[in-house]
């Protein structure tokens, strides 16, 4: 479930728990509140990581966090979200190679190398309760293999648009419509 299919709106939903109307994040611009200073001081600052910090929880972030974050307006680099004891964000949006992140407020540059570009979590202690949040940038377009791979892929970008309708048949419609049935009805 999500509550809107923007990312920016629907990733400030996970954060702060809240729907659009309520956190205010209305698309993935700066001037629509994604990552904005006005987002940083407001409900970012109350999002969820920010209360298991102060369970003692250990925090660890990955991935794409808002569209606009890392930008000169958005605070760069150097901005780390409340919360966060162990920070990975993608800065730029959603690249799969040749890509920046900020780790714990320092860029970082990866290369498209996939093979040995992955990333390590730093040790962490057994002790206490650990939050992990992964959030990988896919499916966002370009969908352009890095460049060692790009003669493996056809430019024909539309094959499966060209394809014939294979529909499912009527006994695995059955059986899933059913399935979906009980689930409604609490029978599973």
């Amino acid at each position: 479930y999500t509550a809107t299919p923007l990312g920016c709106p629907s990733r400030s939903c996970i954060l702060t728990g809240n729907y659009p109307h309520n956190h205010a994040v209305r698309n993935d611009s700066l001037s629509g509140n994604c990552s904005s200073p006005l987002w940083q001081k407001g409900p970012e600052s109350s999002a969820f990581p920010v209360y298991l910090n102060k369970q003692k929880y250990q925090t660890f972030f990955a991935g794409s966090y808002l569209e606009q974050y890392g930008t000169k307006e958005a605070g760069e680099f150097a901005h780390v979200p409340p919360g966060w004891g162990i920070w990975h964000a993608l800065v730029g949006g959603s690249k799969y190679y040749n890509y920046s992140l900020s780790v714990n407020g320092l860029e970082e540059k990866h290369g498209d190398s996939y093979e040995k570009d992955y990333l390590r979590i730093s040790s962490r202690s057994p002790e206490q309760p650990f939050f992990m949040m992964l959030s990988p940038p896919a499916p966002h377009a370009p969908w352009t293999a890095a460049p060692q791979y790009q003669k493996e892929f056809s430019d024909d970008k539309h094959w499966l648009l060209r394809q014939p309708a294979n529909p499912m048949v009527s006994s695995s419609v059955d059986f899933l419509d059913d399935v979906y049935r009980k689930r409604c009805s609490g029978q599973s």
